[in-house]
């Protein structure tokens, strides 16, 4: 690693002119950016090399990274820019704060294009050699053409590009370059046409399977389109059931409503008839308990006979209070008769019906009502006429 970092009169010479920012950048873009700006600067100075080795051609130039106070690529461009430099060569110095440096452009190894390609195999023959090589059957052991090279005067050479070519007739060495691994041109070409032939074949098979892969997918695709028709077709035919199933549903749905319909209506009737069968009844019964004495207005009756007797028989001995006491307790006697009947026409009137029993309920309060009139006038008449007797 050169790194110099005593280069403070070069410095103090020459101030920075040129300033890349790599903020932002990732490593690889980084590295590119840098290579190309100090790249440019270097041809840019045709006499760098003259300048460098005289001392007086110094170009220095700043590369930001970051100093990784407000993002952590900083670091890692200055890592990877500190890296590069080393490689090359190159004198630098990283400044206060290691957010940038300061780097000699004109320093370090310059960069090389690729050489063209060359061929690196070149074959020194005479005509008559040549051909009998050409035409020398094959004697490859271990990879070498020992057997020719005994029988011959050839001599064949390796060459690299770029260096001179040159034949050495020297016999020493004829066996040591027929015996090496370098292949002859008549290997070669039979390598050739090996590698045609072999690519014809490949040619053919692949043909040969794409047209196999082509049968098979016709005939997928055709079965794909029988399976489709023949899946569409069952389809129709299963709407055609599910549509003739859901007519038969709804005909049979329709044909139970109208029947419970029909069940419900005649149940209604039926309940009508019954319902006015039995209000009928029950009002033939009512009437008929209206127009019959009762037992409760027998019992009125026969009360207030025995109580007119009574007060006949005794309006001598008893005195007004003692009429009145009678006659109210023959009145709760009375009332509880009527009671007892009430409750009888209620129990008859739950029986047939709750219409029923109201009917009932307001004719015998009707009737209550008209009894009770009848009693207390009865009783204001008996009051009167034992008072007038007396």
């Amino acid at each position: 690693m050169l790194v110099h970092c005593c280069v403070n009169s070069m410095a103090q010479s020459s101030s920075p002119t040129t300033t890349l920012d790599l903020h932002g950048k990732v490593v690889v873009d980084a590295i590119s950016e840098v290579t190309l700006f100090l790249e440019r600067i270097r041809r840019t100075r045709v006499d760098s090399s003259t300048g460098r080795s005289e001392g007086r051609n110094v170009v220095f130039v700043q590369i930001i990274t970051g100093s990784g106070s407000h993002s952590p690529h900083g670091p890692v461009l200055r890592s990877a820019v500190q890296k590069l430099l080393e490689k090359r060569c190159m004198d630098w110095r990283l400044e206060r704060g290691g957010g940038s440096f300061q780097v000699d452009a004109l320093s370090g190894h310059d960069l090389h294009d690729l050489a063209p390609a060359t061929d690196s195999k070149v074959v020194i023959a005479d005509a008559d050699e040549f051909h009998h090589l050409a035409t020398a059957s094959k004697s490859y052991v271990a990879g070498s053409y020992a057997g020719i090279a005994q029988g011959g005067h050839s001599a064949v050479t390796h060459c690299s590009g770029g260096s001179p070519l040159s034949r050495t007739p020297s016999s020493d060495n004829l066996y040591k370059r027929f015996d090496s691994d370098y292949p002859l041109p008549i290997q070669v070409t039979l390598e050739d046409k090996d590698v045609q032939i072999v690519t014809e074949l490949s040619i053919i098979e692949y043909q040969r399977r794409k047209i196999s892969c082509d049968s098979i997918s016709k005939q997928n695709e055709s079965d794909f389109q029988r399976v489709l028709s023949k899946s569409k077709l069952d389809n129709t035919v299963l709407d055609g059931y599910e549509l003739v199933s859901n007519v038969e549903e709804e005909r049979l749905l329709k044909s139970s409503y109208e029947q419970f319909l029909m069940d419900e209506q005649r149940r209604q009737e039926r309940t009508d008839k019954e319902y006015e069968e039995e209000l009928k009844l029950a009002m033939d019964l009512s009437t008929h308990e209206t127009l019959k004495p009762t037992y409760a207005e027998d019992d009125l009756q026969r009360a207030l006979v025995e109580s007119r007797a009574m007060a006949e028989g005794e309006q001598a001995t008893y005195s007004i209070d003692d009429l009145v006491e009678k006659a109210v307790a023959e009145s709760i006697l009375l009332e509880e008769t009527r009671k007892v009947y009430l409750n009888e026409q209620e129990k008859l009137a739950a029986s047939r019906g709750v219409d029923l029993l109201e009917e009932v309920k307001q004719l015998s309060l009707k009737q209550h009502q008209e009894d009770v009139l009848s009693e207390e006038e009865a009783l204001r008449e008996a009051i009167e006429k034992s008072k007038h007797e007396r």
